[in-house]
């Protein structure tokens, strides 16, 4: 499972960077064969940017193993193109994997905002500054609601139109300063209000509604149907209304969390399965938002 990894190498001061919301329950096989992200791919890259090595057996029984323990090799990377290949080209039954030391200070940042626009704009604002934050993440007032039901008390503001998470890390000096200059574009940007947390325990307390939110987006709807594309970061505002919008016209709510520091969105369109023609209704949605991301230069990932 991806957490006991972590959990396994913590003590030793290491962690193991890939970190989807399913974390707790999903597998390391699993992780190479969907090339698995998370809310740290921003600054630490994905599956594939750690794992050093693969034994694998492919279809016709035989065993061989891909990549040479290196990070990075000047070898045709086969290694590569098996990790994200679905299974399509075989199973892994042996993985290596590339650990990270972990880092002497992390700050995150949580700023809630009265529209969605803005805290896309603080998005771009803090990318533009030069800041590379270890992870930045949206969540709208549909998910904010539905993860402080799930948690049976308020972590966020119920009346804001989106919260912005964005975690810092890296020597003490360097984090300090980045998270002064963070907070600045975010009030810059049109932020109501502004938490740091410092203390492991806090910073792990604000994770973890964005870790949760698509469990908490079931438990207040019995059907969801997910999309998946990535903008510009710059054009994250434009989409952003659009993608109100477009919920609007079509008379489905939905729910907006997602990797805003690459642009990586995930719509979560809500609905009923017993309802008339729900799902023409819901496909016809979905493919309305992928089409506002081709249209601003984004794709369907």
């Amino acid at each position: 499972i991806n957490s006991w990894v972590t959990r396994a190498v913590a003590g030793d001061g290491f962690y193991y960077a890939p970190d989807p919301s399913s974390q707790v329950v999903c597998s390391i096989g699993g992780n190479v064969a969907e090339n698995s992200g998370g809310v740290h791919c921003l600054k630490y890259g994905v599956t594939s940017n750690h794992v050093l090595g693969l034994e694998v057996v492919f279809p016709d029984g035989s065993v061989t193993e891909l990549g040479n323990g290196l990070a990075e090799s000047q070898e045709l990377d086969l290694r590569g193109a098996f990790i994200g290949s679905e299974g399509t080209l075989g199973i892994a039954t042996a993985i290596t994997l590339r650990l990270l030391r972990a880092p002497e200070c992390v700050n995150v940042l949580l700023a809630d905002f009265e529209t969605m626009e803005s805290a896309g704009e603080a998005v771009r604002a803090v990318t533009a500054a030069g800041l590379l934050p270890a992870g930045m993440e949206i969540m709208d007032n549909v998910t904010i609601n539905a993860v402080n039901d799930f948690f049976g008390y308020d972590e966020y503001p119920r009346d804001a139109a989106a919260v912005l998470l964005i975690e810092l890390d890296g020597q003490e000096a360097e984090v300090q300063a980045s998270a002064q200059r963070a907070e600045l574009l975010c009030r810059g940007a049109g932020a109501r209000g502004l938490r740091r947390a410092e203390d492991p325990t806090e910073c792990a307390v604000l994770w973890k509604g964005r870790k949760s939110a698509f469990s908490a987006v079931g438990k207040i709807t019995p059907t969801y149907y997910v999309q998946d594309g990535v903008v510009p970061r710059s054009s994250l505002p434009v989409v952003l209304a659009a993608i109100e919008r477009l919920s609007q016209e079509h008379g489905l709510p939905v729910a907006n969390v997602f990797h805003a520091g690459d642009g990586n969105l995930h719509p979560l369109i809500l609905y009923s399965a017993a309802e008339p023609n729900a799902e023409k209704r819901v496909k016809d949605l979905g493919a309305a938002i992928l089409k506002e991301c081709l249209a601003v230069g984004g794709s369907i990932s």
